[in-house]
């Protein structure tokens, strides 16, 4: 998020741009402009039909459980400890809060085990009076949602660096754990955590992972099975061979051409594609920002290589920005459980939704690469004066966003 994370390496942002249209054209042989008509509408592709608001809104993470969809939605106030709200999406134009728990904290990162019992709720900065973790403390707190209308806390892991990001192990209890999100090698080496919550009361550190290069993880992602996992270092990405969860080993490193900020790495379903996001930081930066990188996937886990094959922006519409001025660049995104559709944050420019089906070559908004080989750009929403920080799939035709002035909006 921006107001804790700088890079030691930003670019003016037309040294930013000339060099990733360099790159991008070297590598994929295709150009685009980041030129167009600026779009003003407010909902294209994309129709808002329910919300819940509340206000410094965070993460999100969907589940179903016991044949009902939930929403578990973090929050984070500038001031005092935010709250935890359990959402009932079952019928999505209809959504139902049905618990509140006073335990979020500054991020509120958000990850479900893999049994969908426990709700791994991350705090990277010094906790203020809460229900579940002791002021002053942070890393992750643990909570029992077997009954998702009742969240009950369990225990914590209370970790120096804190937890900016975790990832839970899709089948074992295992987390990894990124202690510090921001490039603070002169406060803590690059590393990355791994911790048991086979005793979710207590969690357990088994084993601490170097990293290479400067940063320690942003953000971690497991693909389906669990074999290997992705890492977002900021200053680069991996891909871990994580067959032994608890000795993972770093099989792949890199870094998309031209990032300042690499945020987020995630496999699709089959794990032959990663999508790895540049939340260009450095601020101001207008529209478009960052952008979306995918790249093909080849080789056995202790042997992978990344080949990247195309790209995806958003036009230039910094007149259509509608949060905070000048802060207008790719967040949180997901992917779709048939890996062919992205819903993707873009703080002051709203949500963009995109078919992935294909993606070769440069895509800037609606504008995909000729023959139809590149992403396609199915729709777009922007708030007035709205920042959105998350966006996530469930089921159905919807899409679900956290918004951070305005709560939880969801579009079909």
């Amino acid at each position: 998020m921006r107001d804790m994370l700088t890079s030691d390496a930003v670019l003016p942002r037309a040294s930013y741009v000339a060099v990733a249209v360099a790159l991008l054209a070297s590598l994929l042989g295709a150009a685009a402009s980041a030129e167009g008509t600026p779009r003003r509408a407010i909902g294209t592709g994309l129709e808002l039909v329910a919300s819940v608001p509340f206000p410094g809104g965070t993460h999100l993470v969907t589940a179903t459980i016991k044949g009902r969809d939930y929403l578990f939605a973090a929050s984070a106030p500038s001031s005092g400890t935010g709250d935890l709200r359990v959402i009932d999406v079952t019928s999505p134009e209809r959504p139902r809060v049905v618990a509140t728990l006073p335990c979020s904290d500054y991020q509120g990162h958000l990850q479900l085990s893999h049994d969908k019992k426990t709700l791994i709720l991350g705090v990277d900065r010094p906790a203020g009076e809460s229900t579940c973790m002791p002021a002053g403390e942070q890393g992750f707190i643990t909570i029992n949602v077997r009954n998702p209308r009742r969240p009950k806390p369990l225990g914590y892991a209370a970790i120096p660096g804190g937890s900016h990001s975790t990832a839970a192990h899709p089948r074992k209890p295992r987390v990894y754990n990124a202690p510090e999100g921001s490039p603070a090698p002169e406060r803590r080496p690059p590393d990355m955590e791994v911790w048991s919550i086979a005793n979710p009361r207590k969690p357990k550190l088994v084993n601490t992972i170097p990293m290479p290069r400067t940063h320690s993880p942003h953000d971690i992602s497991f693909n389906k099975s669990g074999t290997m996992a992705a890492i977002a270092n900021i200053s680069s990405f991996h891909l871990l061979d994580t067959r032994d969860p608890v000795n993972p080993v770093v099989v792949y490193s890199g870094q998309c051409p031209g990032c300042q900020h690499t945020h987020e790495a995630r496999f699709t379903r089959d794990g032959k594609t990663l999508v790895v996001n540049d939340e260009a930081l450095g601020g101001p930066y207008p529209c478009p920002g960052g952008a979306l990188y995918f790249y093909e996937l080849a080789g056995a886990p202790e042997s992978t290589t990344a080949s990247l094959t195309g790209t995806y922006s958003i036009e230039d519409a910094g007149a259509n920005s509608g949060g905070e001025a000048g802060f207008c660049t790719p967040h949180v995104f997901d992917i779709s459980r048939d890996g062919t559709r992205v819903a993707a944050s873009w703080h002051s420019a709203g949500v963009r939704y995109l078919d992935i089906t294909k993606h070769s070559g440069v895509t800037v908004g609606a504008d995909s690469p000729a023959g139809g080989e590149g992403v396609r750009e199915l729709g777009s929403y922007t708030s007035e004066g709205g920042d959105s920080f998350t966006a996530k799939f469930l089921r159905g035709p919807y899409i679900y966003s956290i918004d951070i002035p305005s709560g939880l909006q969801i579009f079909r």
